[in-house]
């Protein structure tokens, strides 16, 4: 896939999506029943629209301060999308490990401090690991040769004070897409409907 930063900058004024706190992940060829198997959610609800998220997301935070947490999956392209707003499942590599098992899972995250992660795993284990903000810090089995796909999407590798950081969020849409081929639009957001519920998150 060819997706840059530039095919992203509509997320800046979207209010379908949350800037201040998110967590985007795909899984491969799982359907939405599945992903939310392999996450243990029980109670499950149907929403329209990924605007309709936020509220429930704000809930359950509320509700539980923060150690359960709603995700809401749709399917696009062969891939199920996780959506969270001010969550971060999709970038925890103890839950997202298991999800991952016979598949790949690749997610990114950013909270309302701007700390950003971006995940990639297959079968279990790190493919890519770093922080959007910092791209020259990466791990993973694929961390060498992901960085022609990480310079096309818009990180910015170079070293020293010419370095910019800015549409680092922008460009880790544009990698998820360069991985998985699923395009996030707008109109996907608002016209999917998603299934979700809680997910616990593990203790530290």
């Amino acid at each position: 896939m060819s997706a840059t930063s530039s095919d992203y900058r509509w997320i800046a004024d979207s209010n379908l999506w949350p800037l201040g706190a998110y967590c985007l992940t795909f899984v491969r060829a799982l359907p939405p029943c599945e992903v939310l198997d392999r996450l243990h959610v029980q109670d499950r609800v149907r929403i329209r629209g990924a605007g309709a998220i936020i509220e429930p997301a704000s809930e359950a935070w509320v509700a539980h301060e923060g150690r359960q947490l709603f995700v809401a999956v749709t399917q696009a392209d062969g891939w199920s999308v996780m959506f969270e707003e001010n969550g971060f499942i999709g970038v925890t590599r103890s839950v997202m490990a298991a999800v991952s098992k016979g598949t790949s899972t690749v997610g990114h995250f950013r909270n309302v401090n701007a700390f950003d992660q971006f995940l990639w795993l297959e079968d279990g284990e790190v493919a890519l690991y770093f922080e959007p903000l910092f791209p020259l810090r990466r791990e993973g089995t694929r961390a060498d040769e992901a960085v022609p796909e990480m310079r096309s999407a818009g990180f910015d590798l170079r070293e020293g004070e010419e370095r910019t950081f800015k549409g680092h969020t922008a460009a880790a849409f544009a990698l998820a897409e360069r991985i998985t081929g699923v395009r996030v639009t707008p109109e996907l957001l608002d016209a999917a409907t998603f299934v979700g519920g809680l997910v616990r998150v593990p203790l530290p």
